[in-house]
């Protein structure tokens, strides 16, 4: 582990990092050598996501496998830089894609990290984030909506009960899914019933 970096370095090898940002004690985080933060990753289900709101505050998970960095660090990093974003996808076939945005950031514990902005998309995998902003981030114990028939239990930006994009649902082997409760990148997979394989959320200061 490489250590005193405030944001990830470029051009330095693909590491975990020590990261030192304004506002918050000293974490660690991986970096992808073009400069990228990866604060959210799913690959194999090892990692329960139906987490509480402290959970996905503070974070959790294995940085070398699954994880969700925390909401309280990326909004630290987000509220006074301009950060891009950068979203992986991939599907139990092997098909991969990948959406962009060149503005992102969230709000504050006390606006219950709400999607401020995510700027102007690029990209293969369609805009499916979009909706989310202005949303607050909802979990199993905070939910910013009415009860829906069927909720997705993983936390994230639900606009309403008919979303879009659900990054942090529950992770299906098979890629068959209960409706409204996988992986969802709708733009792309089109179809709640089918649940994403992987995903990779990065961010970097632009």
């Amino acid at each position: 582990m490489l250590s005193g970096t405030e944001s990830c370095p470029i051009g330095q090898k693909n590491d975990i990092y020590k990261m030192k940002v304004p506002g918050l004690l000293s974490f660690k985080a991986p970096c992808i050598s073009s400069g990228w933060m990866v604060i959210q990753r799913r690959q194999d289900g090892s990692v329960d996501f139906a987490r509480k709101w402290n959970d996905y505050r503070a974070g959790f998970g294995s940085l070398t496998g699954e994880f969700f960095i925390g909401l309280e660090k990326i909004h630290q990093m987000t509220k006074n830089v301009k950060h891009e974003l950068f979203i992986w996808l991939g599907m139990h076939d092997g098909s991969r894609s990948y959406a962009r945005y060149d503005d992102f950031k969230i709000g504050s514990n006390d606006e219950f990290y709400k999607l401020i902005s995510v700027g102007e998309y690029s990209g293969k995998a369609g805009d499916s984030l979009v909706d989310s902003v202005g949303s607050r981030f909802s979990t199993v114990d905070n939910f910013n909506l009415d009860d829906c028939e069927t909720q997705n239990t993983g936390g994230w930006w639900y606009p309403d009960c008919d979303f879009q994009s659900a990054l942090n649902g529950l992770y299906y082997n098979d890629g068959e899914a209960m409706p409204f409760t996988g992986i969802q990148w709708t733009t792309w997979n089109g179809n709640l019933s089918k649940s994403i394989a992987f995903t990779e959320i990065m961010i970097k200061p632009k």
